[in-house]
């Protein structure tokens, strides 16, 4: 209990403390000389006690406030009451732990946002009507709109008009019966930027209930890359197709000419032996031009399959002075679309020294997307997956590129025969073609590719290639 003091200016200067009770003093650890002592008698700056005491007085109604005594490490609550006259109570709680409580609650909270602040793909907090309730910078950054601009409008106005109506009915439909096409599946939809701009994206949509409200929580990724990525892929992977292709016709042509040659020497042969016949018995013969014209039809027939077989020999590819390193990082970046999603470590080391090289881009890419994709599906089943592609310079004016994996390595019933047409190392899901196909093309540029045992478990693909060397006069 204290007793106010007022100046000649009607403010409240002080107050006397006329009594108080044993657990005020043990809060606050103060003995019973203070009882009859005044409030400036005490350490420290008192004006904020006085204003609150002022406006108690003044207005009549309780005042309460936060006292932190750093000395004692104590936070407490005093609420102030006007008893009668001059004379004001003080009612002083320990709110130590809850105070404690609270900060520990506000560092959670702030550790948090911290974190979803940093996520990378765009959150987006909806309530059950809809309207936005929070929005991440990488949303800002996604869509274009600042948090202002977003929070308390519709979710919809992120989303292009071709997708409105359906996601907005979906929502309504789970509402009112729990199914959802979007609640807790991924789905791609066309997402709408500030600029009127549209993009594919993924979304990711789950339900939380805060303080008995339903909230929504969308988690949305910019396809526009990894789209660009796959068609990429997918052209390349034609082209590899087509590459293969071409390479069995020629190979199936160069087969034919080696096979059609010899009953073509033996027919022009017996046609010749038929006409000396002819000349023996009868040389008048209506026969003899004829036979001697299909002499030398066939003797055509040879040489033209000979000419062909000369140029499947030596068939030129299109070459012409390129980056490695490039073209590997193009490649690398392609034939790992999805490798993140199967949990496979990826590293890429690229020496300055194997640059440049003069080769078809196009063939030594499919070279490297072929192994590459044989290194990932190599590993499917490891427990430990890691690729690595590499380059360094080798002996004779040679770079090499090696591919290396974690996976269980080559069987040694097919090691032997690993780079022969249709020996596959994926059991029955493979063709057999790739290796040698590969081989075909490292060889044709002067280069050569093998397969050797990873130190560290699995397999290590390398080849080289000639490295493009200047002359300093």
């Amino acid at each position: 209990m204290c007793e106010a003091i007022w100046d000649s200016e009607g403010r409240l200067s002080d107050y006397t403390i006329l009594e108080m009770n044993s657990v005020f003093k043990r809060m606050l650890r103060i003995g019973p000389e203070a009882v009859g002592t005044k409030l400036s008698d005490g350490p420290g700056d008192h004006s904020r006690w006085l204003q609150l005491c002022e406006g108690v007085f003044k207005t009549g109604q309780p005042a309460s406030a936060e006292h932190h005594t750093p000395s004692l490490g104590l936070w407490h609550e005093i609420r102030i009451t006007r008893v009668t006259g001059q004379k004001i109570a003080q009612l002083v709680f320990d709110i130590t732990d809850a105070h404690i409580a609270k900060e520990k609650l506000r560092e959670s909270e702030s550790r948090l946002q911290s974190i979803l602040d940093t996520i990378p793909d765009a959150m987006v907090v909806t309530d059950e009507e809809g309207l936005v309730q929070s929005f991440s910078p990488a949303a800002v950054n996604l869509f274009q709109w600042s948090k202002e601009d977003v929070v308390g409008q519709s979710f919809l106005m992120l989303v292009a008009s071709s997708d409105r109506e359906d996601l907005d009915s979906d929502m309504e439909r789970y509402a009112d019966t729990g199914q959802s096409r979007t609640i807790g599946l991924p789905r791609i939809i066309t997402g709408l930027r500030k600029d009127g701009s549209t993009f594919p994206l993924e979304l990711f949509v789950g339900e939380t209930k805060a303080n008995g409200l339903r909230l929504f929580t969308g988690f949305a990724r910019d396809l526009t890359e990894r789209l660009a990525a796959e068609a990429r892929l997918q052209a390349l992977q034609s082209e590899l197709a087509h590459v293969s292709r071409l390479a069995d016709m020629g190979e199936m042509a160069a087969s034919l000419a080696h096979e059609l040659n010899q009953p073509l020497a033996a027919i022009s042969n017996y046609l010749r032996g038929g006409r000396r016949l002819l000349d023996a018995e009868n040389r008048d013969s209506r026969a003899r031009p004829s036979i001697e014209k299909a002499a030398d039809q066939a003797l055509r027939a040879g040489e033209i399959i000979r000419r062909m077989r000369n140029f499947i020999a030596s068939g030129e590819s299109d070459r012409s002075e390129t980056s490695l390193s490039g073209l590997l990082k193009e490649a690398f970046a392609l034939g790992l679309v999805g490798a993140r999603e199967r949990g496979i470590a990826t590293h890429i080391e690229l020496s300055p020294a194997a640059d440049p090289v003069a080769v078809d881009r196009v063939q030594v890419q499919q070279v490297v997307l072929n192994l590459l994709r044989n290194a990932m599906d190599a590993m499917k089943d490891s427990a430990r997956c890691e690729l690595r592609l590499t380059t360094s310079a080798a002996d004779d004016g040679m770079v090499m590129v090696s591919v290396a994996d974690t996976g269980p390595g080559i069987s040694p019933k097919i090691a032997d025969r690993l780079f022969q047409p249709f020996v596959t190392t994926k059991g029955g899901q493979g063709m057999g073609v790739g290796l040698s196909i590969s081989r075909g093309i490292i060889e044709a540029h002067g280069g050569r590719l093998w397969a050797e045992p990873n130190p560290s478990g699995g397999t290590v693909f390398r080849f080289t290639l000639p490295r493009v060397t200047r002359r300093v006069d």
